[in-house]
């Protein structure tokens, strides 16, 4: 995250997570900046959360891009460049620590 995380976060059509096969918890960041966490204890994150100003909502309790993109409001699409990279490099270039590319 330290080297991707800004490109990552700021890609808006970028899908990406992250799991663990010791606890079974995972993040998923989907579509525009919108996020998902499987966890067994979700309260352990609250302290977390409120660290970094995320606030908890029920699924039909926020407005998202999704709510705004429409056809008075197409919006657009630009690719996004950090350091000479784009997120098409970052599996490629993170190919030896892991990172895969899922179907």
């Amino acid at each position: 995250m330290k080297r991707y995380g800004s490109l990552l976060v700021n890609d808006g059509p970028s899908r990406f997570g992250f799991g663990s096969h010791k606890t079974d918890e995972e993040i998923y960041f989907t579509e525009y900046q919108e996020f998902q966490i499987y966890s067994r204890n979700p309260r352990k994150l609250d302290k977390l959360f409120e660290r970094l100003g995320v606030e908890k909502c029920e699924k039909n309790g926020f407005t998202s891009l999704w709510n705004l993109i429409g056809e008075d409001n197409a919006g657009y699409l630009s690719c996004v460049e950090d350091d000479g990279e784009t997120v098409c490099d970052i599996v490629e270039n993170l190919k030896h620590e892991g990172m895969y590319a899922a179907e």
